[in-house]
């Protein structure tokens, strides 16, 4: 029956979930305070309601009442709590809600491809019959923890002359300040709080831009970014602007696989001149 169908869906869930978690050693590591700072513990793979718990709603709009929930929560990383929260919240016996939330220590964006990738894998192939086994996941060849571990030391060789560079960029600090002729003061302490703006561009607008990257050899990020930059200068009246940008730091073989956080946020300086050209402005940018 209906019911029977939705306990065995959920039962595919949870052996898809396991095997993610099994094959992501930083979904199931913990964090302690010890003496020396803090220390990652890998558990083994959490069992129950630790690995998916299952809630009802009435209706749709209980449903996302419970998503909203859920989303503010927020994890108790020092008590033991892992980093990745699952709940299957059933609203019939047709229709399931699966939410799924990380903590930012351990995932980012890149990371969403990945685990939904090899859930969906799993669960097809339990669907279809088959085991785990049957979705063909390929071994990771190394973990976050490498990937840490190797920050932590091939990396510090080159960390000085990444500081020389990046404080050359910025001046040492001294980074300009955007004065925009906003509609309300700047307030004396900064929030961080803010809001999400879409904004649509056509296929035309987009083929255009490609062209111009391709004229000036630049990607279209590079484009996208050298006319933001211009456009804030002009409404600010000022020659140069830091803008930030999120770099995905998944540049180290293997890595593209993993679940973890990789981002490295970038503080890019570009200076724009008065009656300079395309080319100069996007070789800047560039």
């Amino acid at each position: 029956d209906a019911q029977s169908a939705a306990a065995v869906r959920a039962a595919r869930l949870v052996g898809g979930g396991a095997v993610v978690v099994a094959r992501h050693a930083v979904l199931r590591t913990t964090y302690e305070v010890s003496g020396e700072g803090f220390v990652q513990r890998v558990g083994r793979v959490p069992e129950g309601e630790r690995l998916l718990r299952e809630v009802s709603a009435a209706n749709d709009e209980a449903a996302r009442a419970v998503a909203a929930a859920d989303a503010s929560a927020g994890f108790d990383l020092l008590g033991g709590e892992g980093v990745l929260r699952c709940t299957l919240v059933r609203v019939s016996a047709e229709r399931h809600l699966l939410l799924l939330n990380a903590h930012h220590v351990a995932f980012d964006g890149g990371s969403t491809g990945v685990l939904l990738g090899e859930l969906g894998a799993a669960y097809r192939a339990l669907s279809d019959g088959g085991s785990v086994e049957d979705a063909s996941l390929a071994e990771l060849p190394v973990q976050y923890v490498d990937y840490a571990l190797w920050q932590r030391t091939d990396l510090a060789s080159t960390l000085e002359s990444q500081r020389e560079y990046w404080c050359g960029q910025l001046r040492e600090g001294l980074l300009p300040v955007l004065e925009l002729p906003t509609d309300l003061p700047r307030p004396a302490a900064q929030t961080f709080t803010g809001a999400t703006v879409s904004v649509s561009v056509s296929a035309e607008t987009t083929a255009g831009l490609e062209a111009v990257a391709r004229t000036h050899g630049c990607t279209l990020y590079q484009v996208v970014l050298g006319l933001w930059a211009l456009l804030l200068c002009r409404h600010s009246g000022q020659d140069e602007v830091v803008i930030g940008s999120p770099y995905h730091g998944r540049d180290v073989a293997g890595t593209e696989a993993l679940v973890g956080y990789f981002i490295n946020m970038l503080a890019l300086r570009i200076e724009v001149s008065r009656g300079g050209s395309v080319g100069e402005l996007l070789r800047g940018a560039r």
